[in-house]
């Protein structure tokens, strides 16, 4: 019979001359809690045009002069939403200056291209938000804006985006997509590509306040100081890409850098270690099952599988349920967040197909992307893989594999090696290292060696 010699294991999850503009007053003390407040009314857009009746600019005026909190959302009684529209704007939309949710997804449109694009015809930029205004946007795009600060968006209050992208959007001097000097900005899941600054922050530009990114994906921005993102303020970066920037760092800061978690940055200053430094490798911009384009990465890429799950919130701190594209995609389809706004969503096949000791986290149906180490990584923050195998080819004949101690078992386990040929795991430990003594763990024709 074919027998296992084992150690246990879990992985830690481990210039220009160009003259700057001057820093601005970086705002102090901690924020309260973000809270838009209860909606009150529900304002319909039934028309794609630029104002009238059922316009976008309608909704906004008549959300301005409501009291309290608005929503804005895209509704139809026939078929116009289930292709996605785009409302070209012919003016600047009036100032935000109330609390509103502007949301962009389209129901019963699950894993169909739909969704609704602001254009500001290279002309004008597309939201104000005035101060003491909170405001959320999302399953929206902004293109095609162009101000002197902020082409898409110019933030004097309290912004949250989620699951948008903001492309080929156009600042004179600095943020290129949005221009934030209110208290707050935060933006998760979402995808800026192709803006530009003449000065800084090519596409996002924080220039006050205290101000996140969460899974966000930066790529072909352009400005002469960080092509992707400028901070003059305090800015905490998790599980995000910034990379292929034309001209300028991916990511500048001479502000606060209050976390650096789990990132891609190609090249930056001031912006702390990334966990990767390596072309992120990604693919073309597409409606990839989403109200938005999103840019995936792939099963090979450093970002698969590599993310902080626990910096994987959204605005109130609570856990990501879903990527970039919304309902119908988890955020967490292997257990460990990818990096960037896109989750890849593969097949997955638990079954160790290396003799590696690294911590190879792949564990799909491509071959060599699964260690022990990485498949145990994986179980241990999965609700849905609990048992692990070994692939009958690569264990065809007898093999060493090496661990370390550092592996720790958090969650109940079987590791099956009842089809393959002996397979001896060496450590210092006598016996699998777990997390506490009721976590159980099931060997099949395994024996512990040291």
């Amino acid at each position: 019979s074919s027998s296992l010699v084992i150690a246990t294991a879990v992985g830690t999850l481990l210039s220009s001359c160009q003259q700057l503009p001057e820093k601005p007053k970086i705002a102090t003390g901690k924020l309260p809690p973000w809270d838009l407040g209860e909606i009150h009314q529900t304002f319909k857009i039934s028309s794609t045009s630029d104002s009238g009746p059922g316009s976008l600019r309608e909704a906004i005026s008549l959300a301005n002069t409501s009291p309290g909190t608005d929503r804005i959302v895209f509704e139809h009684v026939g078929d116009l939403y289930r292709v996605p529209q785009t409302i070209y704007l012919e003016s600047p939309l009036p100032s935000i200056t109330d609390n509103l949710l502007i949301d962009g997804y389209i129901k019963d449109m699950l894993w169909k291209a739909s969704g609704i694009v602001l254009d500001g015809q290279n002309r004008y930029g597309i939201l104000l938000i005035a101060p003491e205004a909170k405001v959320k946007i999302k399953h929206l795009t902004l293109q095609n804006g162009q101000s002197a600060n902020g082409g898409a968006i110019r933030n004097n209050g309290e912004l949250v985006v989620e699951g948008s992208t903001f492309n080929s959007n156009i600042a004179s001097e600095n943020g290129g997509a949005i221009f934030s000097e209110g208290p707050r900005a935060i933006i998760y899941n979402s995808t800026f590509y192709e803006n530009s600054a003449k000065n800084s922050g090519g596409a996002v530009y924080f220039a006050n306040g205290t101000n996140q990114l969460v899974h966000t994906t930066f790529s072909w921005n352009t400005a002469e100081h960080g092509g992707a993102v400028f901070n003059k303020a305090s800015l905490g970066l998790s599980n995000s890409i910034l990379a292929n920037s034309d001209i300028g760092e991916d990511c500048y800061s001479d502000g606060l850098i209050t976390a650096n978690i789990q990132n891609t940055i190609e090249s930056n200053s001031g912006c702390g270690q990334p966990h990767s430094s390596q072309d992120p490798k990604l693919a073309k911009p597409g409606y990839y099952n989403g109200p938005v384009k999103s840019i995936p990465i792939s099963t090979a890429s450093n970002e698969f599988n590599w993310g902080d799950n626990k910096a994987a919130v959204d605005e109130y701190g609570n856990s990501l349920v879903w990527d970039q594209r919304g309902n119908g995609d988890p955020r967490y389809a292997c257990g460990i967040a990818d990096i960037g706004a896109f989750e890849v969503q593969p097949a997955i096949k638990m079954e160790v197909d290396t003799l590696s000791d690294q911590e190879i986290r792949g564990c799909t149906s491509a071959k060599n992307d699964c260690s022990l180490k990485g498949a145990i990584a994986l179980t241990n923050h999965s609700s849905r893989y609990s048992r692990i195998t070994f692939d009958k080819v690569v264990f065809d004949s007898p093999a060493t594999l090496l661990l370390d101690d550092s592996v720790v078992v958090h969650k109940n386990l079987s590791l099956d090696a009842s089809d393959v040929a002996t397979v001896t795991l060496k450590s210092n430990l006598p016996s699998l290292n777990t997390e506490n003594d009721d976590i159980q763990v099931e060997t099949i024709n395994i024996r512990i060696a040291k």
